[in-house]
């Protein structure tokens, strides 16, 4: 007989978003564009908090201080990457990084 699966509590879950990139394909800035009642950004963040997500950290890149601004509006952590344009894998690495440094016991710990 198997053991159920464990119990992950939502303060022990993070979650990075990957905003570093030109968004060519798309031809705009993905993050910043409008959708809803505010941004893609804004969306995504919403979503995850509604999961239950209380770690929060944007990876920035192109178009970093506009991206910044919003994560801060949104109170949420951002982690530039400076060589966002070397890959994604890069990006990947400076947000998890984030999350590991910016941990902090969350209130119910």
């Amino acid at each position: 007989m198997s053991s159920p699966p464990p119990t992950i509590r939502s303060s022990s879950v993070a979650a990075v978003i990957l905003a570093a990139g030109y968004s060519s394909r798309m031809g705009d800035f993905k993050a910043l564009l409008p959708f809803g009642r505010g941004t893609v950004l804004e969306c995504v963040v919403t979503t995850l908090r509604a999961a239950g997500v209380e770690r929060i950290v944007v990876v920035s890149g192109y178009r970093a201080e506009e991206t910044e601004a919003e994560a801060c509006r949104l109170g949420i952590d951002a982690a530039r990457n400076p060589q966002f344009a070397t890959g994604m894998s890069g990006s990947v690495r400076v947000g998890i990084t984030a999350c590991l440094l910016y941990t902090s016991p969350s209130p119910r710990d």
